[in-house]
C-alpha cells in the first residue's frame, strides 16, 4: 500500500510541472494491468518514451501494475499509479487532473482485457472484478463537456466494436478505433506512431487511429474499425425511433443465417444480417425501408480494416463481418446491460429481450 500511495504522490507533483504549457498532442493511456498483462507494461512504456522527441506530445499513463513488479519511471511520461483500476473513485480524480492539461488535440486509449460487453479494467487481486464499461464513459464524458471531444477514443482491448460500445461513445469523441474481434498485446506500434506525432505528421484523430493500425504488426489483429462517432450514433438515434416491437414472442435467430463470433462467453452477430432476418419475419420491427435505410448509413460511418495477416477463410470472414456487432441473447443473463445508453431506449431493451440466439 505505501508503495503505491508514494509513487502516486511523486506523479501527481511531477506532471503539476508539465501541466502549464499548451501542447499539441496529449495522449491517455489507462493501463490496467494488475493481472497477466502486467509483464508487458514495461514493453509499452518504454516504447513510448523512447519514440518521444517534442515538447508538443504529452503522454499521460494511469496504471495499474501487480505488486511484485517494479514501478519503473520514464523521463518523457508522467505517470499516475493506482491501487484498483476497476474503482472509479481512484480514477476519476486523475482525470480531473489530466484534462486541464491545455491541448489542440487529445487521444484516449484504454489498454488491457476486454471481458463481456460491460467490462474493462479488470483488476485480480481486487477479486478479478471489473469496471462498468458506462462507469468509465460517464467519467471521461463528463470531462468532455467540459474540455472539448477527444480527437479519439481508442478500444485497445478485445471485442469492443460493437454497436453497443460505439453508442457508449456518444459525445465523447470525434472518432473511434475498436476491434469486433480479440487483439494481441503489446502490439507494437508505438515507435512509429509517436514518431509521427513529434515530427507533426498526424492532425487529427482518423489519421492517429489510421497510423496505429499501418504500424502494428499483423499478428496482433484480424480487423481494426475506425468509426465516425457523430454520424454514426445519430444514425443509430434514427434506427431506434424506427424500432416497433409488435410481439412479445421470442424472436428466434439462428447462428447459420449471421455472421456471428464469441467471446467471453457472450454471442455477437451482425447487425446488418440481424435487421435482414428481422425484418423478413411476419411481423417486421418497424418501418423496413427507414430501418435498411439508417443502419446502411450507420455502416457507412465505420471504415473496416482488414490485417494482412487474416488470409484465406478467416480473412474472408473476417472482411464480410464488416457491419458493428451486436450482443444477442444475453438480455436477461447479465442485468448490467440495463446501465448502457443504448438500453436506456425502450424499443431496443424490448427487442433484444424477446431475441433468442440458437
Amino acid at each position: 500500500m505505501f508503495r503505491k500511495g508514494f509513487i502516486l504522490l511523486f506523479s501527481l507533483v511531477t506532471f503539476s510541472t508539465t501541466c502549464i504549457s499548451q501542447v499539441e498532442w496529449q495522449l491517455i493511456y489507462f493501463m490496467p494491468y494488475d493481472n497477466d498483462l502486467g509483464g508487458w507494461s514495461q514493453e509499452i512504456l518504454s516504447s513510448i518514451n523512447q519514440s518521444i522527441s517534442s515538447d508538443e506530445v504529452a503522454v499521460d499513463v494511469i496504471r495499474d501494475l501487480p505488486e511484485e513488479l517494479p514501478l519503473n519511471f520514464w523521463q518523457n511520461l508522467a505517470i499516475y499509479d493506482i491501487e484498483q483500476s476497476s474503482d472509479t473513485s481512484a480514477v476519476a480524480p486523475i482525470l480531473d487532473k489530466l484534462f486541464q492539461r491545455e491541448t489542440k488535440h487529445r487521444a484516449f486509449i484504454v489498454l488491457g482485457h476486454g471481458g463481456q460487453l460491460t467490462e474493462v479494467a479488470l483488476d485480480v487481486p481486487a477479486d478479478s472484478s471489473w469496471m462498468h464499461i458506462s462507469d468509465l464513459l460517464a467519467m471521461v464524458r463528463h470531462r468532455t463537456s467540459k474540455h472539448g471531444r477527444l480527437d479519439l477514443f481508442s478500444y485497445q482491448v478485445c471485442s469492443k466494436g460493437s454497436l453497443e460500445a460505439m453508442y457508449e461513445l456518444k459525445g465523447v469523441a470525434e472518432h473511434a478505433l475498436s476491434s469486433k474481434f480479440p487483439i494481441g498485446a503489446p502490439n507494437y506500434y508505438y515507435r512509429e506512431v509517436f514518431t509521427q506525432l513529434c515530427a507533426g505528421k498526424i492532425a487529427d484523430g482518423r489519421q492517429l487511429a489510421k497510423a496505429i493500425i499501418s504500424a502494428d504488426r499483423d499478428d496482433m489483429y484480424l480487423s481494426y474499425t475506425i468509426t465516425e462517432l457523430s454520424p454514426f450514433c445519430a444514425y443509430v438515434d434514427s434506427l431506434l425511433a424506427e424500432l416497433e416491437v409488435r410481439s412479445a414472442k421470442t424472436f428466434k435467430v439462428s447462428k447459420a443465417e449471421v455472421s456471428d463470433m464469441e467471446y467471453a462467453d457472450q454471442s455477437y452477430i451482425s447487425l446488418v444480417d440481424f435487421v435482414e432476418i428481422a425484418n423478413n419475419t411476419k411481423k417486421g420491427i418497424g418501418n423496413a425501408e427507414a430501418i435498411n435505410r439508417y443502419v446502411e448509413h450507420l455502416v457507412l460511418a465505420s471504415e473496416l480494416i482488414v490485417s494482412p495477416g487474416a488470409g484465406g477463410a478467416v480473412g474472408e470472414a473476417v472482411a464480410n463481418f464488416a457491419s458493428p456487432s451486436i450482443l444477442a441473447g444475453s438480455f436477461q443473463s447479465q442485468e448490467d446491460l440495463g446501465k448502457l445508453l443504448i438500453y436506456q431506449h425502450e424499443s431496443w431493451r424490448k427487442l433484444m429481450a424477446r431475441v433468442v440466439l440458437r
